[in-house]
Order: C-alpha cells, then structure tokens, then sequence
C-alpha cells in the first residue's frame, strides 16, 4: 500500500498530490514546491513536468500539460518510490 495525500507547498497553500510507497516514509520527510515556487527548492530536488495530455484521473487535480512541482526528500523520482500522484507521463530534471 501507499500513501497518497495532498502535500503544501512550502512557501504558500497551493497543494501537489503526493505519493510515498509502502509509507516508507514519513509525510515530514518531504517538501514540495508548486510551480510558482520551483526556484525555492533546495539542490537535489527533482523537478516534475508532465509531458503530453494529462490523464482523466489527473484532471480531477487540475493537472494538464506542462504541470511542474518540485519535491525534495528521500527516494524522490524514478530512482524510487516517491513522487506526485499522477497518473500522466512526466520528466524529470534535478536541481
């Protein structure tokens, strides 16, 4: 199971859907960043774009193409199990 919620972005109340695998960590060990805030993100944050049409499910989120977030944390992107709760095609680009 994972553990899906809506994360705050760390510099106002705009929220990026978040998803940790297997609750491996806690929610506190993650900050995420909207789009309006990528550049407060610190070095080793993973950058998020969704590329192409977003998904139905993503639509509910108000999510379309060209997205972005930032998150910064452990086992962040394709490396691990953590990243937004999308379900459309992204890139991603470290800081």
């Amino acid at each position: 199971m994972c553990d899906c919620y809506s994360h705050k972005c760390e510099e106002c109340d705009n929220t990026i859907p978040m998803h940790i695998g297997d609750f491996a960590y806690p929610q506190e060990d993650f900050k995420c960043y909207c789009e309006k805030h990528i550049n407060k993100a610190p070095k080793g944050s993973i950058i998020f774009e969704i590329i192409g049409n977003a998904s139905e499910h993503d639509k509910y989120d108000k999510i379309k193409k060209g997205w972005k977030c930032a998150i910064f944390g452990p086992e962040v992107g394709e490396k691990g199990m953590n990243h937004p709760n999308i379900a459309s095609d992204w890139n991603e680009a470290i800081i």
